[in-house]
């Protein structure tokens, strides 16, 4: 068995796997994202990247972004990168556009995970991390149709892997590799402002290094003083500064104050957000929702196998910092620290200061790639582990963790396009998850239902003549929906209104009395969306419809 592990490593077969793996991705991405809805968030994203065009073209006078308060609050880098290329894209064409740029930006995540992991661990571990990320449904889930937390994780992967590059490199770190952490870091800043947090892990790294400044060490001549490190540092903060502040017009105006208010608001925002958590309705502007949501969230949404290993993992993570600085090989310790700072430094700080979540664990998708190369760069080690112990014990990992692949996959296909409302076999999947947690809270499943919905009309051509017009009660966000529906059916959101309408739009968790989607108007579904037996929207007649 080593003889064959060692001739796999000579005959680069695991990099011809790695890249087998992110051709297969890339083509399943590009032949599946038209299959995914819109999210609730695009509508306003999209009229951001917009406003923000418009805000240069008009040589920084036109100042519509300050329409809505709240929006200013995060960067516009990728919304105008969006809204840019746009221009050269037919108008019925640019939401589908959108998503493929965000399918891009999350499959360049998954590339940043693999160098990442491989810079830890070799190729193996690498591939890994890559393949424990795509397996995260809530992950794979976003990267269609979330168009902040998906471009955040990006750059916030990516920052790591040059950061922990960067270490290695000290005491002379290139300018290209300069660069390149500071545009990384850039980025991510440049999409929400608790970007800052890299510049903060980067900080506590060089914090760390001062006992062993000017000290010569077995892997590399820490010969720096806290001077030239200082400056180093600075370097990268003003590159990434200033990428954040280019694209993002509130920060512009005040350049120094603006964005610490985004971070102050960040870190204090809170909406009206109803929703179901532990079987209870929760109402944020009644009380906070409790302390331990986010961590309830992860425990339900992440898959068997990451959690099964996230504890031994991650005492491995310590264990290796420890003895590879022992060892005096402080840039490759500190390697394993960001990786696991970055993951776990987030979640203990939401969880001491109790600040405001919603939406499940969406808003930390972005701590999902520092825990895919946790989980991926251990089982890299148990696979060298086995191989050790000899064919059997070899074998034996290698079946269990396919078998359970095979089953997670199959998983993940009973739900398409829903991915990112899995709720893995611990939390009793989604038939318990009904009655307990949200489902389709970004109502993606729109698209889906308008298409069973305009199927059941066409059958019944007497009872909906396709030239009429009708009146659709809804009460989302209305692009989820019109973007879908023929231009015949027009949207009723007012309450007043909407007992006129002839269909509602709606889902079993917001047709409720606490949801306040209209729960007092009741009529026959005649279409409907569902998996694995669970209803995520339908639609219901409302009022006989005549003939013309």
């Amino acid at each position: 068995m080593k003889r064959f592990w060692v001739k796999l490593q000579r005959q680069g077969v695991i990099a011809k796997w790695a890249t087998g793996f992110f051709v297969a991705l890339a083509l399943l991405l590009l032949v599946t994202f038209l299959d995914y809805g819109i999210s609730w968030d695009e509508n306003l994203q999209n009229m951001y990247g917009r406003w923000i065009l418009k805000y240069f073209k008009s040589g920084f006078e036109d100042d519509l972004f300050l329409a809505i308060p709240s929006i200013n609050g995060y960067g516009g880098l990728f919304d105008f990168l969006i809204a840019f290329f746009n221009q050269a894209v037919p108008s019925k064409y640019r939401i589908e556009f959108r998503h493929f740029f965000t399918v891009m930006t999350g499959f360049v995540a998954i590339l940043g995970v693999y160098f990442t992991g491989r810079t830890l661990a070799g190729k193996v571990g690498g591939l890994l991390a890559a393949i424990t990320l795509t397996a995260i449904p809530t992950f794979y889930g976003h990267i269609f149709m979330n168009p902040k937390d998906i471009p955040f994780a990006c750059g916030y992967i990516w920052s790591l892997y040059f950061f922990i590059l960067l270490l290695r490199a000290l005491p002379k770190p290139s300018k290209k590799l300069l660069w390149r952490a500071g545009l990384a870091c850039g980025f991510a800043m440049g999409v929400r402002i608790g970007g800052l947090l890299l510049i903060a892990y980067l900080g506590l790294c060089f914090l760390l290094l001062l006992p062993v400044l000017n000290r010569r060490k077995q892997e590399v001549s820490f010969a720096i003083n806290f001077k030239d490190l200082f400056f180093l540092g600075c370097k990268i903060v003003l590159i990434a500064y200033v990428v954040m502040i280019i694209f993002w017009p509130f920060a512009l105006q005040n350049p120094i104050l603006n964005p610490f208010k985004a971070l102050f608001q960040a870190g204090n925002f809170n909406r009206e957000s109803i929703e179901m958590f532990e079987g209870k309705w929760l109402n944020s502007w009644d009380a906070k929702f409790p302390r331990h949501y986010l961590t309830k969230y992860f425990l339900v949404n992440l898959p068997e196998f990451v959690l099964i290993f996230i504890v031994p993992a991650s005492l491995f993570f310590v264990v290796k910092c420890i003895s590879l600085w022992r060892r005096e090989k402080f840039s490759q310790s500190l390697g394993y620290f960001v990786v696991f700072f970055s993951l776990f430094f987030p979640l203990v700080y939401i969880h001491i200061t109790g600040s405001p979540v919603y939406n499940g664990n969406r808003h930390f998708t972005f701590i999902l790639p520092s825990l895919a190369c946790l989980v991926g760069v251990f089982l890299s080690r148990i696979l060298v582990w086995s191989r050790k112990k000899g064919t059997v014990a070899f074998a034996t990992v290698t079946v269990c963790l396919g078998i359970y692949g095979a089953f997670h996959i199959w998983q993940l296909a009973k739900i398409h396009p829903y991915q990112y409302i899995y709720y893995n076999s611990f939390a009793g999947g989604l038939k318990a998850a009904e009655k307990n947690y949200e489902l389709d809270y970004f109502a993606t499943s729109n698209a889906e239902l308008v298409r069973n919905f305009l199927r059941y009309t066409k059958k019944n051509p007497q009872l909906y003549p396709q030239n009429k017009i009708y009146k659709v009660a809804f009460c989302s966000d209305p692009l989820t929906l019109t973007h879908y529906l023929p231009k015949n059916y027009l949207l009723i959101t007012s309450k007043k209104q909407a007992a006129s309408a002839d269909f509602l739009f709606t889902s079993p968790r917001h047709h409720t009395k606490q949801a306040k989607c209209f729960p007092e108007i009741q009529g026959k579904i005649v279409a409907r969306v569902q998996r694995q037996g669970v209803v995520l929207s339908y639609v219901m007649a409302l009022t006989p419809t005549k003939t013309n």
